[in-house]
């Protein structure tokens, strides 16, 4: 008698990233022109990109992290000053601070249900020499931003949004990363604009605009295409910069990207609908950061808390042999070896929920079905 085989389970992977043919047809298109680097269709992505946010002032550059490092920059962030920065957040925005000889000061979040930064926290933690504050838009979902424009505003205070969670999403006020001085955006390959690489920043200030476009390029008053275009012989450089340039690869396929975003935004928000119902339904100990006010909202990533004393490395044990990818957004920040500050027992709210956190799969290409399976092996580990 033949025995049937293993029946083999579809995988469901944390994010995906899938191109069209317009995509292809964009690089093909680049590549065929012979000019790679920053040009005509980097200048295009910038104004569609802003007219998208509603922003004047958009810098096209080789990641969000480059992004943080140019605001810091241009607000002549340096050695001595403070900037305040969520302890639960990816390590980019502290890494960015410290480049600039600064010292990154951690805030707590607001709660396990809200897990943005804590306004009342970063108010405790200025002094006089806190420079600035980098409020995170954590999982896509908007921070206090009126609450956090009030500290700022009486402490003297520069505020730099990380959007990279937060692309195109609108508030009464505004897109996130309009909303202060300066914001910042990410193109990674699991963002909502995903291109593989690649960020910006909007900043309102038009001179602090113009100062970053010199520092993406090492400073210099002409860039390389004006050279081939014969418009300049030479440059000067006004200030010691970096190569943070994008290319016109990724920007002619990030135009195309953009033109859809929309729709994908749409989906996820129908996604996290979705989800909310199923784990109600098939895993109701766990807890949902953000509740169903915040349903319009397009999220950037779905992380549940486990119920308190659950075996975080079991659940994602499980979930790996069952074929589905899960993650941790994010370690705790002060946790790192290069940023232990304090115990980490005593990092508050920040520090329970990093403990808990579970990130499950999300992206627009997931179906209901997907989403089904995922609540219910989850539910079935926690029994």
């Amino acid at each position: 008698m033949n025995h049937p085989g293993p029946v083999e389970v579809k995988p469901i992977p944390l994010f995906s990233l899938e191109f069209d043919r317009s995509d292809r047809e964009a690089a093909d298109a680049v590549l065929e022109s012979g000019w790679m680097t920053a040009g005509a269709r980097v200048a295009s992505f910038e104004a569609d990109f802003g007219r998208a946010l509603g922003a004047d002032q958009v810098v096209a550059l080789s990641s969000c992290t480059a992004a943080l490092h140019l605001a810091l920059a241009i607000y002549d962030v340096g050695p001595g000053d403070e900037v305040v920065v969520p302890a639960l957040t990816f390590v980019a925005a502290a890494n960015m601070v410290v480049a600039r000889g600064a010292i990154p000061v951690f805030a707590d979040v607001l709660s396990l249900e809200e897990p943005n930064i804590d306004p009342h926290s970063v108010e405790q933690v200025l002094t006089e020499r806190t420079k600035a504050v980098i409020p995170v838009h954590y999982a896509g979902y908007p921070c206090r931003m009126d609450e956090l424009r009030d500290v700022a505003e009486g402490a003297g205070m520069v505020v730099i949004e990380d959007s990279a969670h937060a692309c195109i999403t609108q508030t009464k006020a505004g897109a996130c990363g309009t909303l202060s001085d300066a914001g910042t955006f990410s193109f990674f390959s699991n963002k909502n604009l995903a291109i593989g690489e690649g960020g910006a920043l909007v900043v309102r200030d038009e001179d602090r605009a113009n100062r970053a476009r010199l520092l993406r390029s090492h400073g210099m008053t002409h860039q390389t295409l004006d050279r081939h275009r014969g418009h300049a012989y030479s440059y000067d450089v006004t200030e010691a910069g970096f190569n943070y340039r994008w290319d016109e690869l990724r920007a002619a396929v990030g135009m195309h990207r953009l033109s859809r975003l929309p729709g994908a935004l749409g989906r996820r928000s129908d996604l996290a609908r979705e989800y909310r119902a199923r784990l109600s339904e098939l895993a109701p100990g766990v807890t949902i950061p953000f509740g169903s006010d915040t349903e319009s909202v397009p999220a950037h990533i779905f992380p549940i808390l486990l119920p308190p004393g659950s075996s975080r490395d079991s659940v994602m044990g499980h979930m790996r042999e069952q074929g589905i990818q899960t993650s941790i957004h994010y370690p705790l920040i002060p946790a790192f070896r290069g940023y232990r500050l304090d115990p980490v027992g005593e990092w508050g709210v920040a520090g329970e929920y990093c403990e808990r956190v579970v990130t499950l799969p999300f992206y627009p290409e997931m179906t209901d079905d997907d989403v089904s399976r995922v609540a219910t092996e989850l539910g079935r580990c926690l029994r």
